[in-house]
């Protein structure tokens, strides 16, 4: 599996892959800045699936 947060400039942060067994995880962006205002997904990749979540900073 391995999970990622694009925005605006493209990709922000990604784990890396890592073995997943089932069960549910999370991850958490954490930032102590202001963010450029615009579209930013988070998306979970497996060899067979994609997920994700999006949401418009404004």
């Amino acid at each position: 599996m391995n999970m990622q947060i694009n925005g605006p400039s493209g990709v922000i942060a990604q784990t890396g892959n890592f073995y997943e067994s089932g069960g549910w995880y999370s991850a958490v962006w954490n930032f102590d800045y202001n963010v450029t205002l615009g579209y930013y997904c988070a998306t979970s990749f497996t060899y067979t699936s994609r997920q994700g979540a999006c949401e418009t900073v404004s």
